[in-house]
């Protein structure tokens, strides 16, 4: 990673054993750098591609809200395709406002 050395020291530990969980770092230096890298839905292949597609026409089908959240890590170092968290609209909850979430996947 260009920027490796710039990164804070937590998420240095992170580029060997989860790199994409730098992500996911609350640190403003690490989120600064992260923002330069490539939006994941940019380098998805053809079957990814087509799989996120399908899974946004079924949603818009159903009429079922989202937004799209280029830089969710949640899970990915165990979870394939597409990762979804559904949160809660109801008051102020701030960062703790996600009900739950997963992957869609297909076998």
């Amino acid at each position: 990673m260009p920027h490796a050395a710039e990164l804070s020291e937590n998420a240095r530990k992170r580029l060997d054993d989860n790199p994409l969980r730098v992500l996911d770092s609350k640190n403003a230096k690490d989120q600064e750098l992260a923002s330069s890298a490539p939006p994941i839905l940019d380098i998805l292949d053809d079957a990814d591609r087509a799989h996120w597609q399908g899974l946004c026409r079924h949603l818009d089908a159903l009429g079922v809200p989202y937004r799209v959240e280029p830089r969710l890590v949640r899970g990915l170092d165990y979870y394939t395709r597409t990762l979804f968290e559904i949160q809660s609209s109801a008051g102020s909850l701030g960062a703790q406002n996600a009900l739950g979430g997963g992957a869609a996947t297909t076998p």
